[in-house]
Formats: structure tokens, C-alpha cells, sequence
């Protein structure tokens, strides 16, 4: 919704429907298992669908294979465990989610390294990283950093704060430009540098400009 789409929510459940009502485009009070129900609130004519059903496994099956019946383009499933997800691809889920899975991997890697705003790994040993420019970064430029020669790490974009940053002042609260990474960009601090590397090369980079 925050990004321009036009979106329809459909649960059984009328306290959440009345609750969401005002935060997307219509919501139906229906069950997603019944493919009357889906027809009428209008899946036949969607781009997408998200079936987000946590403890129904069941439904979240049904869903899936009738939103794919219905010739639904991509469909994005909530899968409660890896058997969950096999059953889902099998009946028409195009990508499977798994929420809880997904967020306690991305926490125990902040945890490892707690210098960073995010991490992530793309490859077998390459990493993506957020990092924060600190005092040490402060006045200087990518060039005269070089840590792609120095460091084998690639800054892709880099977000660019409105004002330098207090020192006790969280930097998500300032605003920020995004933009592709500049060679001759002076750094302050309150920066983020979105960088592509080894994870170990990653963190040699956030010492040097944290």
C-alpha cells in the first residue's frame, strides 16, 4: 500500500479485517480455503497473491492451490517448516517464505556482528553489509579510502544523511539520501555505506570508517 499497490486482504477473522480495513485498498471477511469466497473477493484479477496463514497448515495448502487455479501469476506462500514448503511448491506456491526461520538467521548474524545496521550473505563467501560511518570515516572520500584495491570490497550505493550525527544519537532517525556510490563523496558521520565483500573484509571495512 505505502508503495503505490492497490491491495486486498481476505481473513475469517471479522476483528481483523475491521482492524486492517483502513490500511488497505478492501477487506473481506472469507475464507482463503474456499474458492467461492476467493472469486468473490476478486483473486482472479490480482498480479500477486501472499498467502500469509501461519497455523492453518490445511488452509495456507488450500489457498495456495486454488489462488493457482485461478491463474493468479506469482504466488508468495508462508511455509511453517520445510515438509510445509515442499507441499506448497507442489501445489502452485512460486516463492515460500519463512518468516520466523528468515528473521532468526538475520538476527544471529547482527548478533555476530553488532557494528552493522544489516547483513546478509548473497553467495557462498560474499556478503552484503550496511555499515555506519563514524569518526574514523569522517572527511574522507571513497578514493582516498580505496578499499576496493585495499580491501577487495565494493561500496554499491550509499545513503547520505541529511546532518552529521550526534554522537548518542540513533542515525536512523535522520533522514537520508540514497544514492550510487561517489568516489569523490565526503563522508560524515551518520552516513551508510552499502558494501559487497567477504564478511571478514566487511568488518575490516566498518573498522576503518566506523
Amino acid at each position: 500500500m505505502r508503495q503505490g499497490h492497490d491491495v486486498v486482504l481476505i481473513d475469517k477473522d471479522p476483528s481483523l479485517v475491521q482492524r486492517l480495513s483502513d490500511e488497505v485498498t478492501r477487506a473481506v471477511v472469507g475464507d482463503a480455503s474456499d474458492e467461492d469466497a476467493l472469486v468473490a473477493a476478486g483473486a482472479a484479477e490480482v498480479d500477486g497473491a501472499i498467502v500469509a496463514i501461519g497455523t492453518e497448515l490445511e488452509a495456507s495448502i488450500l489457498a495456495t492451490m486454488l489462488l493457482k487455479e485461478l491463474g493468479v501469476p506469482i504466488i508468495f506462500s508462508k511455509a511453517a517448516n520445510d515438509n510445509h514448503g515442499r507441499v506448497l511448491a507442489r501445489v502452485g506456491a512460486d516463492r515460500l517464505i519463512f518468516p520466523e526461520r528468515d528473521a532468526g538467521i538475520r538476527v544471529a548474524r547482527l548478533i555476530q556482528a553488532p557494528s552493522f545496521l544489516e547483513l546478509g550473505d548473497l553467495t557462498a563467501g560474499l556478503s552484503f553489509a550496511e555499515l555506519r560511518v563514524g569518526e574514523k570515516g569522517r572527511g574522507k572520500t571513497l578514493r582516498e579510502l580505496d578499499v576496493q584495491k585495499k580491501l577487495g570490497v565494493t561500496v554499491a550505493a550509499m545513503r547520505i544523511a541529511s546532518r552529521e550525527v550526534e554522537d548518542d544519537q540513533d542515525i536512523r532517525q535522520l533522514p537520508h539520501e540514497v544514492c550510487t556510490a561517489s568516489a569523490a563523496q565526503v563522508l560524515k558521520k551518520g552516513d551508510v555505506l552499502l558494501a559487497v565483500g567477504g564478511r571478514a573484509r566487511l568488518e575490516e571495512l566498518q573498522r576503518l570508517v566506523g
